[in-house]
């Protein structure tokens, strides 16, 4: 598909002190090296449905849709 684009996330990856977020890119840089999505969950050992949102967030919103989200408030605060 597009190696220069998995390269440059699997570097991103290998410098990514977050492993939530290494895991993502690493889920994108292989969607780009052209492997399928369940394939891609298997080898990173996460959900199917996952991998489908990471991707579909990078494409709309590039490298800030893989950033941690804002985590929600405890409603018992």
């Amino acid at each position: 598909m597009n190696s220069e684009k998995s390269k440059q996330l699997l570097t991103l990856s290998r410098k990514e002190s977050n492993a939530r977020k290494r895991i993502r890119l690493l889920a994108v840089s292989l969607f780009f090296e052209g492997e399928n999505r369940t394939n891609i969950a298997k080898r990173l050992n996460t959900a199917r449905a996952s991998v489908n949102k990471w991707v579909a967030s990078y494409l709309n919103h590039g490298l800030d849709g893989l950033d941690n989200k804002p985590s929600k408030a405890d409603p018992l605060d």
